[in-house]
């Protein structure tokens, strides 16, 4: 699975305020098939639950995916909405507990 360290999340131009957001939101891993991994992204401020998946056989940057409206608008262009930038950082972590 293909994913941004943390220093490339901080190199990229991400928007400074979605890089934020992304590190107050909550991850779980949802599922995991033979060609996606879905995960739940929780925003605990506004309630709202986004479902991010990784496409193991798209391209980069249309691997990832996003049901927010952002990413359906500007996901396209290669950016990354908030959610799929917290399961980046997820991903890290989860790297980093198992080194």
């Amino acid at each position: 699975m293909r994913f941004l360290s943390e220093d490339e999340i901080e190199r990229t131009e991400f928007a400074r305020v979605s890089k934020e957001r992304a590190k107050s939101l909550k991850v779980k891993l949802d599922y995991r098939g033979a060609k996606n991994v879905g995960f739940k992204v929780r925003d605990p401020e506004k309630g709202t639950v986004r479902h991010v998946i990784y496409h193991s056989e798209k391209k980069e940057p249309q691997d990832w995916s996003c049901d927010c409206k952002w990413h359906a608008t500007r996901g396209t262009f290669g950016k990354y909405c908030a959610h799929i930038l917290a399961v980046h950082i997820f991903l890290n972590k989860m790297v980093e507990k198992n080194e």
